[in-house]
Formats: structure tokens, C-alpha cells, sequence
């Protein structure tokens, strides 16, 4: 898809190399490597977060380069899954929840575990990741539904939302089956996925709720737009198009995205910006919404935070405290980096974070 972006091109791609220098700095890892949720104004790292260090290991796998502390920070996060790993731990953090997995966390690590240790050569890192991987793809090839907990660890403490009891959001595991090639195990997530898409495009994200949370909303989207392009599927493409287009109908004035979305009712819900950059990064690859980027992403440009060593993005700009969020920063990174690219946008499905 072409970006259409104008002036906002440079801008963009300014502000990605700073959020990416923080990244890759140090600026949110821990001393065993780890990625740490965020950063707080006293410079206080949160816990340490293996769902989000799997992100940053498939960021890292994509970058075209990387600088020598690109592959430090890479190769420590790498290590650091692979002990907790090892040690028989797949819980959230340590420290919450009673333990419990979620099973879409163990897919976003063991994808970016695979592409990762493929891409530098880290036999141990890749054969941990396709190992669990491998896990999920039994789980899903042998239960009616992908379960959103593991049903081998502890059970959820939690309340029931779409992070412990929703399913569409599940199908972005289809990028670790892809990679080991469990296409039927990937078709059977996507297929569930999509009987949750209202003909309007939205998916519904809450179990037995008329609101619709606009992060596992695009979840879906890039599930469907990551297998969609892998098998060339147009059904699928359409939808993670028409789910977009639906999204960002809800632009908020300011040029971000809402957290939320209430189907039965006119409620204004905190901007946020995880979403924002997952919504200007599934615009750009689906081609929806390209007449409402160009704002978002000066929203997201003009609200990074400057830093000694980089740059960060907070999570809700109207927050009092605005931490420095490691996965806005990555997927800030990544959709101002597509949103600086000339002509054509270009993305591998394995590369989105």
C-alpha cells in the first residue's frame, strides 16, 4: 500500500530512529536482559516483561542493521527467555496472576524466539521457540477453541475480559505456527477469529459485553493481515481492511485512537497509544483509514518523549505520570517507520511486531 503521507514522511522517520536508539540503549532492559513494561519519570524500571521481550526480539530480527548495542540488547533479551524457559516458567511476570500463562503471551514469545535466533544463528534460542510454538499448535488443533489461559498452569485470578477469556485476539498466535509451518493449527485460530467479526468490521472483543477494546481489535487485524498475506487469502485481507476502516471511524479530535469503543452508547474513552500506532500501522498495510493518518501520526511524533538516549512513547497522553512504555514504543517504532517509507509500504508478515 502507499503511505500518501506528504511532509509527515521526514518527521516520521526522525522520531522512529529515536524511539529505536531508546530501545536498543538499554533504556528499558533490565541487567538480565529482560524488557521491563516501562520506565517511570524517576528513571524506576517496572517488572520485567517476557510477553513484550518477545515483541522486541521480533523487531530486532527485522531491523534491515543493527548497531552494536542493537545486538547486545538482542542477545541478552534472547538468553534471558531461554533460562526462564528452560526453568519450566511461562507465567505472565513473576509476581501476578497466581502464575497463570496466557497463551497468546507463549505466541508472541516463541515468534519472536524463532525469527530472532534464525536471523542470527542461535540454535538454542530458535529450538525453545519452535518448541513452544509447537505447544500451541496442539493446543489449538486439539480443543474446539484456542483457550486464552493455558489450561496446564494455574488458573486466572482476573475478572473476565478479553485477556482472559476472549478468543479472537488469539489468532495473532498464527505468526509462531507460521513459522514452524502448522498451517492447519494456524487456519483453525483464524477461522475462530472471524466468527467474531460483525458485519460493520469490528470485532467483539468482550466476552458477553457491547464494548469493543480496541488493542485486541487490532490484534485480529494483524492476525488476519499476517496470514492473508503468508497464503494469499483476499477473504481474510478484506476483513483486517474492513476492521480497520471501522477503527478508525472512532479517531478521537486530538488524532489518536480511543482505548475503547461502546457499541450501546456515546462514551469518550481515554486515548491511547498502542493503539494509535497499531491503527496507523494496520492503515498502512491494509490500505484503511489513509485519510486519517497523516494526523495520527503527528499525534504520535509531537507526543514522544524526548530522552538523553532516544526517544519514548507514553501509553495514555493524559496520564498524570507519563512513563516511558516499552510496547507503544515498539509499535510506535514500527508504524513510523512505515510511515516514513517513500512509494510503496513493504512489511514481511513475520517481521510485525
Amino acid at each position: 500500500m502507499t503511505s500518501q503521507l506528504g511532509d509527515a514522511n521526514r518527521t516520521a522517520g526522525e522520531v522512529a530512529e529515536r524511539l529505536g536508539d531508546w530501545l536498543t540503549g538499554n533504556g528499558v532492559q533490565s541487567d538480565s536482559g529482560a524488557f521491563c513494561a516501562w520506565r517511570d519519570e524517576d528513571g524506576l524500571l517496572a517488572f520485567e516483561y517476557p510477553e513484550i521481550t518477545g515483541y522486541a526480539l521480533t523487531w530486532l530480527a527485522g531491523r534491515p542493521s543493527l548497531t552494536a548495542a542493537g545486538q547486545e540488547a538482542g542477545r541478552r533479551a534472547a538468553r534471558w527467555l531461554v533460562e526462564r524457559l528452560a526453568a519450566g516458567n511461562r507465567a505472565a511476570h513473576d509476581g501476578w496472576d497466581e502464575g497463570a500463562v496466557y497463551t497468546f503471551d507463549l505466541g508472541m514469545i516463541a515468534a519472536g524466539m524463532i525469527s530472532y535466533g534464525r536471523r542470527f544463528d542461535e540454535a538454542q534460542t530458535v529450538e525453545r521457540g519452535e518448541l513452544l510454538a509447537g505447544e500451541l499448535a496442539k493446543l489449538a488443533l486439539t480443543n474446539p477453541f484456542m483457550p486464552a489461559v493455558a489450561p496446564d498452569g494455574p488458573p486466572t485470578g482476573r475478572p473476565s475480559s478479553w485477556s482472559t477469556a476472549g478468543r479472537p485476539h488469539l489468532a495473532k498466535c498464527v505468526q509462531a505456527l507460521m513459522l514452524i509451518e502448522e498451517w492447519d493449527a494456524a487456519a483453525h485460530l483464524i477461522a475462530d477469529a472471524c466468527t467474531f467479526q460483525d458485519p460493520s468490521g469490528y470485532f467483539l472483543t468482550q466476552p458477553d459485553e457491547q464494548i469493543v477494546m480496541l488493542h485486541p481489535h487490532f490484534y485480529t487485524v494483524e492476525a488476519l493481515w499476517m496470514w492473508g498475506t503468508a497464503r494469499g487469502d483476499d477473504d481474510a485481507l478484506e476483513r483486517a481492511h474492513r476492521a480497520t476502516e471501522w477503527a478508525w471511524r472512532h479517531q478521537l479530535p486530538a488524532g489518536g485512537l480511543p482505548r475503547m469503543v461502546a457499541l450501546d452508547e456515546d462514551t469518550v474513552a481515554p486515548e491511547q497509544f498502542d493503539l494509535t500506532s497499531q491503527g496507523v500501522r494496520a492503515g498502512l498495510l491494509t490500505g484503511a483509514g489513509l485519510d486519517r493518518l497523516e494526523k495520527a501520526v503527528s499525534r504520535l511524533c509531537t507526543s514522544a518523549l524526548p530522552l538523553p538516549d532516544g526517544a519514548a512513547l507514553p501509553y495514555q497522553p493524559q496520564a498524570e505520570s507519563l512513563h516511558q512504555n516499552s510496547w507503544v514504543s515498539l509499535f510506535g517504532a514500527q508504524a513510523l517507520e512505515l510511515a516514513a517509507q517513500p512509494g510503496e509500504v513493504s512489511l514481511a508478515w513475520h517481521e510485525l511486531v
